[in-house]
């Protein structure tokens, strides 16, 4: 399920930013859907996405959890331009220690890297321009950083190793066919 939250009607109508009632509800939807294992269940972030999955993950009702407790795969871009990804990352694996929950979590980290790392074989963009949400909208230059090749080669080697987290965390200890029985 992909959620439009910068966008929705519900932002048009009423010039509001969505709260977590829209993300707990979604996330209800999958948890009792007759095909969906609701017990497990994956979130993924990207840029901005990342830190309202973060957030869905450490403070939601429905997640129910006052932190973090649940396993945490965190890909940045040590070139990243438009946000000091490495040193966020760095700074949660401190706190998941702190916590006792440092086995939770898993850094990628690449160097000339930059921002959006996303699937294989998406586009690379060093830089673009995007819209503000300001009255009236602006145009306005945004870097992401990093290099064509090492960007490419990193969005390849992160897609592999979230597929394999995912098969692990989601699927790890179920018995084969036990996954597809309610389908």
């Amino acid at each position: 399920m992909a959620l439009d939250y910068l966008t929705p009607q519900m932002t048009k109508d009423t010039g509001r930013m969505v709260d977590n009632d829209y993300f707990e509800t979604a996330y209800r939807v999958l948890e009792q859907h007759p095909q969906i294992l609701g017990s497990r269940i994956a979130m993924l972030g990207l840029s901005f996405g990342t830190a309202v999955t973060l957030g869905m993950a450490a403070y939601s009702h429905v997640v129910k959890m006052g932190r973090l407790q649940c396993p945490l795969l965190l890909v940045v871009g040590e070139d990243d331009q438009n946000w000091p990804s490495s040193e966020s990352a760095m700074d949660m694996k401190e706190m998941m220690e702190r916590a006792g929950n440092s086995h939770l979590l898993t850094v990628l980290s690449y160097k000339n890297v930059g921002h959006l790392i996303e699937p294989p074989f998406t586009p690379f963009t060093r830089a673009s321009t995007i819209n503000t949400d300001t009255n009236p909208p602006t145009k306005v230059m945004t870097v992401w950083g990093g290099e064509l090749v090492a960007h490419s080669r990193a969005q390849e080697d992160a897609w592999r190793k979230t597929l394999v987290f995912l098969r692990e965390n989601l699927y790890g200890g179920m018995k084969h066919g036990a996954l597809f029985s309610n389908l």
